[in-house]
């Protein structure tokens, strides 16, 4: 499996899009990017990806809400009626292969994700589950080892099934007005993990970070409130690695890049479906 991260956030409207832009970043995922999954982070999405993802056969991995943090045991009672709310909307599409039932980049809570798994076992028997961790040694209770690699590498799995779910990203942000050399640099990295991934045995495939650029707080990412992650800005314009996905994912061959505008870097491609 190879495919992106997707935040679902627009400039000036934020997550508040319609039906026609949802159903776009779907196409646009597997389309143009030539993803075959696609991650929902860090909470379930709208119905209208989800139904465009049914339609076009984009395997989907939703997960419940949350990043990093476990509150008390109230809390707790909340994220497990996440996890069923999540579960009972979403359990009749097809495009779902996974249910994620851990807090993004958490550390291990045996009571706690013992619970999200039964649950979501008892719910819909029918799928696997997966908790997104940091570290390797951490503790495997559900069905997928799902794992973020940001070891700008592919280490050997200690737990199989073993599914990379977050590389790149944070570690080197790139903007599509960067100079050339740091464009390439990001458009290598996707291509490296990758490759590697497809090659190591024990890998079921790799899902980057992330698809497009996002808003955050003024205290992450680059200080403007976005987080310059993405393979495609916020506007859902390539940069380099989008390129990259798009000619490796869909076999087609990118020819040539060139500098456009003194002080503006434009991308100029050839692209020929390869017989």
């Amino acid at each position: 499996m190879r495919g992106l991260n997707r935040h679902q956030i627009y400039p000036f409207i934020g997550p508040a899009a319609p039906r026609r832009l949802q159903e776009l970043d779907a196409d646009t995922i597997k389309y143009e990017l030539g993803c075959n999954i696609v991650r929902t982070s860090h909470y379930p999405q709208s119905p209208y990806f989800i139904n465009r993802c049914d339609e076009i056969g984009l395997l989907v991995f939703e997960e419940i809400p949350g990043w990093q943090h476990i509150g008390d045991k109230d809390w707790q009672t909340l994220s497990l009626r996440d996890v069923q709310a999540m579960i009972e909307r979403d359990r009749n599409h097809p495009s779902i292969i996974l249910w994620g039932v851990r807090i993004n980049e958490s550390f291990d809570n045996t009571e706690f994700y013992t619970a999200t798994n039964r649950l979501a076992h008892l719910l819909d028997p029918t799928r696997q589950t997966g908790g997104v961790r940091f570290w390797q040694q951490s503790e495997f209770l559900e069905d997928v080892y799902t794992f973020n690699d940001f070891s700008n590498d592919v280490r050997e799995p200690e737990q199989t099934p073993h599914l990379i779910t977050e590389f790149n990203g944070h570690m080197f942000p790139t903007k599509t007005f960067d100079g050339e050399e740091r464009l390439m640099e990001h458009a290598l990295r996707h291509a490296r993990i990758q490759a590697k991934a497809a090659m190591t045995g024990g890998v079921s495939g790799a899902i980057g970070w992330c698809a497009f650029d996002y808003n955050t707080h003024q205290e992450f990412g680059s200080g403007d409130r976005i987080c310059y992650h993405g393979v495609m800005d916020i506007f859902r314009l390539p940069k380099w690695a989008g390129y990259f996905t798009a000619a490796r994912f869909r076999r087609r061959s990118v020819s040539s890049c060139r500098r456009q505008q003194p002080g503006r870097w434009e991308t100029a491609v050839r692209a020929e479906m390869i017989r």
